[in-house]
């Protein structure tokens, strides 16, 4: 929790995949209500790992297990309310280290004319790691939040685990005396951790590569800020948002749906889609074409901003992000304020690949149209107007 005069920013982080956006709403009204928060004082943001308790319907597979939500938003209440209760008057510095962590999982083969879910140098990953240090007076380490842009993906055994996460965040934890480091995912949606990364195939990773790759991004973040080029912020929190929506491509028609569901050569989750979508479609006559999106921004003063978008968002979004801004440090979220589908750039959308063809996993009729850079673009600019950054 970060109070500045009259604003407030609460910034929830957990190791989960996500929840479903309906819950994800439930979860933000009880944290508002419990804290007399606005809507654009809350930011809540997931790690993604893939080694967590089942919270969502994503891809068909089984029903989220609502106790342990339930257990998740009496936590996160809770919490909030400590934070609010123990605030002590800090100095926030901000930085930004880089890192090669992150590697792209879509290779393209030119023979096939398809993007294979494999690792490639040749496409884009977003390699910084922006962070905001809070010091309290006595120049004890409060809080330290950091932004990495990669999938926690490397852990698949019927686990519970941060991933990689976990042990960056235990060493930053040692280096600096605190229980205040916080990860938070960036545009991490179209990369995995080059540690795991083979010519021709994912290693399933060890313990001893989550911790591994947990200790580069520690060190990134821990060169950064022993060798002095973090920069104290100030100036005002500001808080915004704003509403945008990303259209879809034309859904299928009745005929085609019902083909789908009666064929017994198609996977069982995409037969369970179609049946979804078919009855919507026998119920109300139309299907959704686009998919709504609340962006949220926030600043101290003019060095340091997060902007905040709902979604499996890419590398090249963050990249497309930084632009807008000459100077200081940007640190661009995805998975934060609920995860509603995958969002591809435009650049990717022709060369299809999972990122451009998982919409269905996410309860969509079909996959996103062209034009969802110029939509962020224009969120982003919204923002700035909003922030007067």
């Amino acid at each position: 929790m970060i109070h500045d005069g009259d604003n407030s920013l609460l910034i929830m982080a957990y190791d989960l995949l996500f929840l479903d956006t309906d819950r994800w709403h439930l979860l933000n009204q009880r944290l508002r209500q419990a804290l007399n928060l606005q809507p654009h004082q809350v930011l809540t943001n997931f790690s993604h790992t893939h080694a967590a308790p089942r919270i969502s319907r994503w891809a068909y597979l089984d029903n989220p297990d609502l106790a342990y939500i339930d257990r998740i938003e009496e936590a996160s209440i809770a919490a909030a309310k400590e934070a609010a209760k123990n605030c002590v008057k800090v100095t926030a510095e901000v930085g930004e280290a880089t890192s090669t962590l992150p590697v792209s999982r879509r290779r393209y083969d030119p023979v096939t004319k398809t993007t294979l879910f494999l690792s490639t140098d040749d496409e884009p990953t977003y390699n910084y790691i922006p962070f905001l240090l809070l010091r309290a007076e006595s120049g004890q380490v409060v809080s330290l939040l950091f932004s990495v842009s990669c999938h926690p993906s490397m852990m698949y055994e019927n686990i519970v685990s941060a991933d990689y996460p976990g042990p960056a965040v235990r060493l930053l934890n040692e280096k600096y005396n605190t229980n205040g480091a916080t990860f938070l995912q960036g545009a991490g949606g179209d990369s995995k951790p080059r540690t795991i990364a083979r010519p021709d195939e994912w290693k399933r990773g060890d313990w001893a590569d989550v911790e591994a790759t947990g200790k580069i991004a520690a060190d990134a973040v821990i060169a950064a800020i022993e060798t002095g080029t973090t920069t104290v912020a100030s100036g005002l929190l500001r808080t915004a948002l704003t509403e945008t929506e990303l259209p879809l491509q034309p859904p299928p028609d009745a005929a085609t749906l019902d083909t789908i569901i009666y064929n017994p050569q198609t996977r069982v989750e995409k037969r369970l889609w179609a049946s979804e979508f078919y009855y919507r479609l026998t119920l109300t006559g139309k299907l959704p074409a686009a998919v709504p999106l609340t962006v949220y921004g926030a600043t101290l003063g003019d060095i340091f901003r997060i902007i905040a978008i709902p979604g499996e968002i890419v590398a090249e979004h963050a990249s497309l992000v930084r632009t807008h801004f000459n100077s200081g440090i940007t640190m661009t979220l995805g998975y934060t304020n609920g995860t509603p589908i995958y969002i591809p750039c435009d650049r990717q959308i022709p060369y299809g690949g999972y990122e451009v063809d998982s919409s269905w996993e996410y309860h969509w009729p079909s996959d996103l149209a062209p034009g969802i850079d110029g939509r962020i673009s224009a969120a982003v600019k919204e923002l700035q107007a909003q922030l007067a950054i």
